[in-house]
């Protein structure tokens, strides 16, 4: 019980920005192995990878032109970071037995047949350029949509002269063979950083990630180590020097303090800012970062948080879009020329209006007496 509660924990307190950073991240640190280029985010794709895998349902399908890869895990509410690292490390490491660099992948380059090593050529197939990716809102089912598709019949992940790029050491960005990414640096296997602890910064983590984010959370914490024989994570100050250890696991935070990047904040105000748009990327915030309002660039308007999406105006396939709280009370979100979705709060109570998003990811829409004219 114990072990659960501290993982629901974590699933709430990861926001929808730390999930898509780490699947693109995991992505791009496997497709680095071969030089390959990296890949981005695509929230049409990860939009209907939600709609799909909230059908619980472990088989392909709501690509809608995309290529796809899925992958289940028992239990349910949700994933964690885990399952973001252990859904791609089983299409790619789960698959490597399988697969011969420079090999036919239709003949005897996957060994046992194609399906054998498919999901590894979908994420190393040279021609996609964006990912989109979602868990199952009430199951581990994960489903990554690729854009453009791989695994075309006949064609290659890549030019066989490029399976010399892959020297087993992640081109040398590692410093140890251990080394994988992790949403905020390095993640350190079985190594440890001894030293240089915060006075007071010591807690408990339920994994590696954990650990890391929870001292990314910290401003004076510039390095950690997790006890992955037990659940003690350590904070620390500068860069300690590293040691082996099979019980640690460690690290040295080298992302951008920043988890609220291209956001106008909390809030809307029809006396501020009032707009944001599907064009400039920006989006409304939980003060707590783990949720986010956004405008998609296929018209939907919708609200991530725990690696899914808790709410949406449904308005997908419309745009491009954006959403604008009126001076007359209206929350309203146009598409080109019309009017796609609104709060029908039109001249409810006494301007300024504000529309906030809280950190349970309610969106509350509040006139200048403080009276809630709407909610979500």
């Amino acid at each position: 019980m114990r072990k659960a509660a501290i993982l629901t924990l974590f699933v709430a307190l990861t926001t929808a920005s730390q999930f898509s950073d780490a699947w693109v991240q995991k992505h791009n640190a496997y497709r680095s192995k071969y030089g390959l280029n990296p890949v981005t985010w695509d929230d049409n794709g990860a939009n209907l990878a939600q709609k799909w895998a909230d059908k619980c349902v472990f088989q392909h399908g709501g690509a809608d032109g995309y290529g796809q890869n899925i992958w289940m895990s028992s239990g349910g509410g949700g994933c964690s970071l885990d399952d973001v690292k252990n859904s791609v490390d089983g299409w790619t490491l789960g698959e490597e037995k399988s697969w011969t660099c420079g090999k036919d992948m239709w003949g005897d380059g996957c060994k046992g047949g194609w399906a054998n090593c498919g999901h590894l050529t979908q994420v190393l197939w040279q021609s996609t350029t964006k990912i989109g990716c979602a868990c199952g809102s009430t199951c581990k089912l994960v489903v990554c949509n690729y854009n453009p598709p791989g695994n075309w019949m006949g064609q290659q992940p890549f030019p066989a002269s490029m399976c010399s790029n892959n020297n087993g050491n992640n081109n040398g960005n590692n410093t140890n063979n251990n080394s994988r990414k992790g949403p905020y640096g390095m993640i350190e296997d079985k190594i440890d950083r001894a030293g240089n602890d915060i006075n007071g910064g010591q807690t408990t983590a339920s994994s590696s990630e954990d650990c890391q984010a929870k001292c990314y959370q910290r401003s004076d914490c510039n390095a950690w180590a997790f006890d992955i024989c037990g659940s003690t994570c350590w904070f620390k100050t500068g860069q300690p020097g590293t040691s082996s250890n099979g019980c640690r696991s460690s690290g040295i935070i080298t992302a951008s303090r920043s988890s609220c990047n291209s956001t106008v904040g909390s809030s809307l105000s029809s006396s501020g800012t009032s707009t944001i748009t599907s064009q400039d990327g920006r989006g409304v915030t939980s003060p707590d970062c783990n949720y986010r309002l956004t405008v998609e660039s296929d018209g939907n308007i919708v609200i991530r948080g725990s690696g899914r999406v808790s709410w949406s105006t449904k308005s997908s396939g419309q745009g491009p879009n954006r959403l604008v709280m009126q001076s007359d009370g209206n929350l309203v979100g146009y598409g080109t020329n019309k009017v796609l979705w609104a709060s029908g709060t039109y001249r409810r109570g006494q301007a300024p209006f504000v529309v906030s998003l809280d950190n349970n990811g309610k969106l509350t829409l509040k006139d200048s007496t403080g009276a809630v004219t709407w909610t979500n």
